[in-house]
Formats: C-alpha cells, structure tokens, sequence
C-alpha cells in the first residue's frame, strides 16, 4: 500500500526554541516519569522497555505550567501551517518521551482522529480500524506533529516512510538538538531505531507497572522501583523528544464544520458505513449493542480489507 495522495511531506525546521536549556530544566521539572506502556493506553509496542513519557498539555490545558511557553512556541505553528497548507492551527497536546537504551520501537502509525469519535468514548482499536479501512476520510481531523529531539547519545534516529512501505525510508538522525520534524503520523508509517549498546539495555523483566524514571545528580537519570535503584544512566544516555500535536485546519469552513457538530460522526453511522462495507465483501459482523467498545465487534471490522 503506498502513501495516500494528500500525505504531507515532511518537514525538518530548527533550532526550535530559542533556550533549549530552558526545555531541559522543564523536563527534569516534571520529574519522575512513569513508563509508556502504563501513561498511554494506545502503546502497541512491548511492555516494560524503559521508555518512560508524560504529557504536559492535553485538549490546550497546561498539566505542566513550566511547559505552557513551549506549547505556544510560534515556529510551531509557522511549521504546521507551513507543512499541512493550512489556514488555521489549533495546538491540542504537548508530550515528553524519555528513552534509555532500547530496542527498536515497532512501525507504526499514531492513533487517527475523527469528528464525532474522540477517543475518550471509543476503543483505541476501533480508531485505528477506522483510520486503515479508508472509510472514514470524510470525517478524519488532519493532525500536525512535531517531534522536537534533544539527543546526542548512541542511535535513537527517527524513522519514517513518507513515500509508503514499499519505498525507502527516510532518517533523522543524531546528534539532533533542538532539531524538529513535522509530519502526518497517525498516516506515514515511522518508528525510534535502536537507542544505545545493548549492553547498556536493561535485562527483560526489570521493569514493571511501578518502576519511575527520577533526575540524578550532574544532569543523570535514575530508574527506581519503590526503593530499589535499578539503573543509573549518564545524560547523554537518555534519548529526549517532545511530541507535539495540533488540529490543521485547511480553512474557516473546516473549522466551522469541526466546530459546530454538524457532521459528526455517532455510533450508528459507524457502524452501518462498516457493515455496508463488510456486505460488499461477503462478510458479515457480529452483532452490537456498543460498536464504540464491543471487542468482538471491533475484531471483525479490524479484519476486513480497506476500501
């Protein structure tokens, strides 16, 4: 499958903020961190890699007050608007992931976004199978993200396939400070390469639900659970990325649209447009009281063949 017609190119801009030291004090602010696989409900990847994460800004609304500033930082906006060719920007989320040596994060897309559909009332699965059939464009909220790194450690590069699977891909990588890449990632395929030696990677079954990323002393980190320190890392160890992500909005009669509810999705059309599909191919779904959450109802869909 290659990449869809209107995929934005991506786009590398920087320096990104003017004191990126201010940025590093913000992420040892918001210490400690807890792990991926227990911040984000939407992690597909392995559980109990030591990829640690917070989110700082979420629906605008400042978790973080120190991170406020760079929620709002203007070469943001300019690089969204620039990338998507949109009129209107609207910063919904900041984030900060905090990688130590690790292997490989898999390919993957971010979770799609539609009108009427917010993820906080439909299963992360039932999105992404929304978002694969290539039913649901009508409805699909076009997401800017920028990914700002601070790494200068041993690899952690960014991978990406712009042009689709079957083409090359395309790497960012170290050292990359205060260096930001624009793109559409809940649709370009991308993924973290390897970070570190392995030798300096955890033994699998170290980490667990309870296990928090703490600052240490020279600028260092600290991985403990409960009272137990289980490893020390030097600064330059810790791969630093700030996910930042924005509604690109193409014009005034989008914004209106998104805006005023006038065609949102619900639960009946997203289930009728499924099942339409599904008899085209000779399939038929289960029935559903809930298609937003019903696990055997999302598995059926999940396996037809996009459009």
């Amino acid at each position: 499958m290659g990449p869809r017609p209107d995929l934005p190119k991506p786009l590398r801009f920087g320096p990104v903020f003017d004191d990126p030291e201010a940025v590093l004090r913000c992420v040892r602010a918001g210490s400690p961190y807890r792990l991926q696989s227990v911040v984000d409900r939407t992690y597909a990847g392995e559980e109990y890699t030591p990829w640690f994460k917070a989110y700082w800004v979420v629906s605008g609304k400042p978790l973080l007050p120190e991170a406020e500033p760079l929620f709002r930082e203007p070469r943001l906006l300019e690089a969204a608007a620039q990338c998507f060719g949109a009129e209107i920007i609207r910063p919904q989320v900041l984030m900060v992931n905090l990688q130590a040596p690790m292997p490989a994060s898999a390919v993957h897309l971010d979770m799609p976004h539609f009108r009427g559909a917010p993820a906080r009332t439909h299963a992360p699965e039932l999105l992404y199978a929304m978002g694969r059939s290539g039913l649901f464009e009508r409805w699909a909220i076009r997401i800017a993200s920028a990914l700002v790194w601070f790494h200068r450690g041993i690899g952690g590069a960014f991978e990406c396939w712009p042009e689709g699977p079957e083409r090359a891909s395309q790497l960012e990588a170290p050292p990359l400070w205060n260096v930001g890449l624009l793109a559409d990632n809940d649709r370009m395929l991308h993924r973290t390469q390897e970070i570190g030696p392995p030798e300096a990677r955890l033994p699998h079954g170290v980490l667990r639900d309870s296990s928090e990323l703490h600052t240490a002393d020279e600028g260092g980190w600290k991985i403990r659970d409960g009272g137990a320190l289980l490893r020390r890392y030097p600064a330059e160890q810790l791969r630093i990325s700030l996910l930042w992500k924005a509604h690109a909005l193409a014009d005034a009669e989008e914004a209106r649209v998104l805006d005023s509810g006038s065609d949102d999705l619900d639960p009946q059309r997203i289930e009728t447009i499924f099942a339409q599909h599904a008899r085209e191919h000779g399939v038929a779904l289960p029935p559903t009281d809930d298609p937003r959450t019903d696990p055997d109802w999302i598995h059926a869909v999940a396996a037809l063949p996009p459009m």
